[in-house]
């Protein structure tokens, strides 16, 4: 972990927090909200129980009264009415309306005894009402102070994670490499891979699988047409190593040199000197200023190296189809110069280092074919490899894919680690000891790989360690979640 990725964490937390604190005044106002619901219904309770008080008491009042027996008269008037012997008509008629005026008034009294009941039926219904409503509320505040506890604890886990950082991070790290360390089978893995590395160094020695000079034009001409054999198979102009009897300047060319001093065998180079020396019938030497006119493959005097791409320029405004046949022809030429024993140069090395691509060529035998052979077979081991080791993926046990594949890395690494250096103890340790042979089997292809892989493969693992340990880092900041809705 850099110091950017931990300022980074840093300000994760600050802003965590910051959202914890903005969580709980949130949670504050809601809370003060509850209350102030919670002491309006309280007030509101004490008010319909003191209404539903006073109105128990008019209907107990009323319905007291209600029961009371109508006022008997009098036993001294009933005797005097008894001694009555004659009641006038006027007289019973004032009696009955009196009866039922009393009658009259005593109905109200029934009438406004069951309004109130229904009264109070209403009030105590508003009551239960309330209860209800208080008893939500009550739930809501449980809930909030529950919310409020968790926010709390919250605060204080991120707050120990802040305090502890740098520690995390360096568990985090030890976590991960525990997780992609090689166990028993992946060391059977890298053993396999170093041993399959090996044989190949064995087997494929610079020196082997190579074709003479005529086998390779044989191979060439069983691809070509019969019909393009004289358009496509004639020999180039920067074959020539023959002077001409007039001509008497050493061009330093045979033919065992010609392959690394002319610029049309260089891999990269021949590509534009190639068919330029074919079009105008000359050869470049490695060194790019000298050129020289060829006349029925035999070199008859040297010209400027300007002239050749002037030439050339002319016999493609002569023909249109004259530049595709000397690029055709320049590739078929590099086919049948590929496999054989002299080989091609490694690209620009001629032109860097004359001497050394020499010695590359004649002592090492490490040319393009060497190269790209011991290359392309260390990749195709390394893929099989990985594939193989694929299969044994179990999500399980390995839990991501990732980081199964950072154990699938150091195995190749490992592997072509080894074997390169090996190899390279070998040749050193034989060469010391007197076997000249021995620098021919030289891995360069295998090299290579194992400098690509030791580039990459670091490249790769770190990229991951990186993302391991700061999703784990976020989990632990964020941690789960939670909602205070």
């Amino acid at each position: 972990m850099d110091t950017g990725d931990i300022k980074k964490r840093y300000a994760e937390l600050g802003k965590s927090l910051n959202k914890l604190k903005e969580r709980r005044r949130e949670s504050d106002a809601r809370i003060d909200s509850v209350l102030s619901d919670m002491r309006e219904l309280a007030n509101e309770s004490l008010r319909f129980a003191d209404m539903a008080r006073s109105d128990s008491q008019i209907i107990e009042s009323l319905d007291t009264e209600s029961k009371k027996p109508l006022r008997k008269p009098k036993e001294g008037k009933r005797k005097s009415h008894a001694r009555v012997d004659y009641v006038s008509p006027d007289m019973r008629e004032t009696a009955n309306e009196s009866l039922r005026d009393t009658d009259a008034a005593r109905l109200p009294r029934h009438k406004s005894l069951w309004a109130w009941i229904q009264h109070w039926i209403q009030h105590w219904k508003a009551f239960r009402k309330l209860q209800e409503r208080r008893r939500e509320a009550e739930a809501r505040i449980d809930s909030v102070l529950s919310d409020m506890r968790e926010t709390a604890n919250e605060s204080v886990r991120v707050a120990d994670v802040a305090r502890n950082a740098k520690q995390t991070l360096e568990d985090l790290d030890a976590e991960f490499e525990k997780r992609t360390d090689l166990d028993k089978i992946d060391v059977t893995f890298l053993f396999f891979a170093t041993a399959l590395q090996c044989i190949r160094q064995y087997i494929l020695a610079n020196d082997k699988f190579r074709l003479t000079a005529s086998e390779g034009d044989k191979l060439v001409a069983n691809v070509v047409p019969k019909s393009l054999h004289d358009i496509l198979l004639n020999s180039v102009p920067f074959d020539a190593t023959t002077r001409a009897d007039g001509f008497t300047t050493s061009t330093e060319l045979s033919g065992y040199t010609h392959r690394y001093r002319t610029l049309g065998h260089d891999p990269i180079m021949g590509w534009v000197f190639g068919p330029m020396n074919i079009l105008s019938d000359s050869l470049t030497k490695y060194n790019i200023l000298e050129s020289y006119s060829v006349q029925n493959m035999v070199i008859v005097g040297q010209i400027p190296t300007t002239q050749v791409f002037s030439k050339g320029y002319e016999q493609i405004k002569a023909d249109k189809y004259n530049l595709p046949a000397a690029v055709l022809r320049q590739a078929i030429h590099f086919g049948s110069d590929y496999f054989t024993k002299q080989g091609l140069p490694l690209p620009f090395i001629s032109t860097i280092d004359n001497d050394f691509s020499k010695t590359l060529l004649t002592r090492f035998n490490v040319d393009m074919w060497s190269v790209t052979r011991g290359a392309g077979v260390a990749v195709l081991v390394n893929s099989l490899v990985s594939y193989i080791h694929q299969l044994f993926y179990n999500e399980s046990i390995h839990c991501t894919h990732k980081l199964y594949e950072v154990k699938t890395r150091k195995i190749l690494s490992y592997s072509n680690l080894i074997a390169s250096a090996s190899n390279v103890i070998y040749v050193a340790a034989s060469s010391y000891f007197g076997d000249v042979s021995a620098v021919r089997k030289l891995d360069v292809g295998g090299i290579l790989v194992t400098f690509w892989r030791l580039i990459n493969d670091p490249k790769f693992i770190n990229q991951v360690k990186r993302e391991f340990i700061m999703e784990s880092f976020n989990e632990m900041i964020h941690g789960k979640e939670y909602s205070l809705d």
